[in-house]
């Protein structure tokens, strides 16, 4: 059975980390050449109540101006605003929106009144401003997290010996019930609190609204919980309502889904 803790472990480790590596918007480079100019723009992804800094490196500032076009909703109406020059480039500062809120911004680069080019080239980028949420919600939160993929491993490996005639009723039910505790509490006190402080809003999900962290979380407890529903007579040794192959099956499914929504990018 040790082999099995730390082979849960493991995976446990491998998937937050997959996981957090989707789920983080990591700022973009953009390179573009036009009339002989290198232009770079580094996106900038979030703010935390601070009024975001954009900024443009230009070969050249001396024929060309740069407007940040912005707006609160995908592809305008758009605000304008001139990039300042400074140094090797232009620089200016978007105004602070409130928590949960968001820009999408694009720069124009105009030469004798005429757009030579855009950064990013193709789609606007997005600025979300965000508030910082305290270590004493997010620990909990993000161990919680764990405790749901590490435990929903080991129920994993106990219903499949379960439905091979190998382990007993009590056991794997037992773990399901701990992976039901925890996707609970780390998907819905802790995760609205989180959500609150990040983003001024601790519930996003159905039935007022379609976030996919909220909806995902969702899924992923109501799935463990209708498993747990149908075995929970196991926790005293008795026999379940299903088969232990549909048993096996449904702890299988779930854990599926647990996968699927934790490799599903994080609101943002």
């Amino acid at each position: 059975m040790m082999l099995r803790y730390v082979i849960a472990f493991l995976l446990t480790i491998l998937l937050l980390a997959v996981a957090r590596r989707t789920s983080t918007r990591h700022p973009e480079e953009f390179q573009v050449k036009a009339n002989g100019i290198t232009l770079v723009h580094r996106s900038v992804t979030e703010s935390f109540g601070e009024t975001p800094v954009i900024r443009l490196q230009a070969s050249s500032t001396s024929t060309v101006r740069a407007i940040v076009n912005y707006s609160e909703t995908k592809s305008g109406p758009y605000r304008k605003m001139e990039m300042a020059v400074t140094g090797h480039g232009y620089v200016t500062d978007l105004p602070a929106l409130e928590k949960g809120k968001k820009w999408f911004y694009h720069i124009d680069v105009m030469q004798d009144n005429m757009k030579i080019a855009q950064l990013p080239p193709a789609n606007d980028q997005f600025i979300k401003f965000k508030g910082h949420v305290s270590p004493a919600i997010l620990i909990p939160h993000i161990i919680c997290m764990f405790a749901t993929i590490f435990f929903g491993i080991l129920t994993v490996f106990t219903a499949i010996d379960f439905a091979r005639g190998k382990g007993e009723i009590q056991r794997t039910v037992r773990f399901l019930l701990i992976t039901v505790i925890f996707a609970f509490l780390g998907g819905f006190p802790l995760g609205y609190a989180v959500a609150y402080q990040a983003f001024g809003q601790g519930w996003s999900g159905i039935p007022i609204g379609w976030d996919i962290t909220d909806n995902k979380t969702v899924i992923l407890f109501l799935f463990w919980l209708v498993t747990f529903i149908l075995a929970a007579q196991g926790l005293s040794a008795r026999a379940i309502k299903i088969s232990p192959k549909s048993y096996a099956s449904l702890v299988a499914v779930s854990f599926v889904i647990t996968l699927i929504t934790f490799l599903i990018p994080h609101s943002i």
